[in-house]
């Protein structure tokens, strides 16, 4: 029997206009693959429950190459990380130097940790953005 991985993907700015994907891998030793109408599919073993959908994740019997085991805390990716402050507020935007991408997300959110000091950065909407470093 095929082991069967969770493949997280991370969509990754870059400054030579070449998107950069990064991958997590999960094993998931409770599920299975199975065949059916040409397509694989995922049930819990022995049953015939299907394992929930997301488009936050993919399901596989094979690991991307170069993916990094989730269970490790960071990925080796490094930002510098601004606040997304609007316009009307009259405070300046502060910028995080030197941020490592985290293997977990939030809501599929991308997460930057900074070291120096101890904060999560969250990549959303009115909240941070990130320009890589070289």
């Amino acid at each position: 029997m095929n082991k069967v991985y969770k493949i997280v993907t991370f969509n990754l700015l870059s400054f030579n206009s070449v998107d950069k994907k990064l991958y997590t891998f999960e094993l998931m030793p409770e599920l299975e693959s199975r065949q059916e109408g040409g397509r694989e599919h995922f049930y819990y073993t022995g049953t015939n429950e299907q394992y929930m959908q997301s488009n936050l994740w993919e399901l596989s019997t094979t690991k991307k190459e170069n993916a990094i085991d989730s269970k490790e805390k960071f990925m080796p990716y490094f930002a510098d990380v601004t606040e997304d402050v609007p316009s009307q507020y009259k405070f300046s935007r502060r910028t995080f130097k030197n941020c490592q991408l985290l293997t977990e997300k939030h809501g599929g959110y991308l997460q930057f940790f900074h070291k120096e000091s101890g904060e999560i950065l969250r990549i959303a909407l009115n909240s941070n953005f990130y320009i890589p470093l070289k």
